[in-house]
């Protein structure tokens, strides 16, 4: 996925959750929590894939 519209604040996910998957865009803040490969987005599921940042 090209990131490059959206703000460098901006991390996408793909995430696991009942068998389905479903992409999620997160604001990635220094002060908000960071997610990785293995953590739990609540509300989304499991991250199983990390796309890049966006640009500004």
């Amino acid at each position: 996925m090209n990131m490059t519209q959206y703000s460098k604040d901006v991390a996408g996910f793909r995430c696991e959750k009942n068998g389905k998957f479903v992409f999620v865009l997160e604001r990635q803040m220094v002060h908000d929590p960071q997610y990785k490969i293995g953590s739990r987005i609540p509300g989304r599921g499991k991250v199983v894939e990390c796309f890049g940042r966006g640009q500004q």
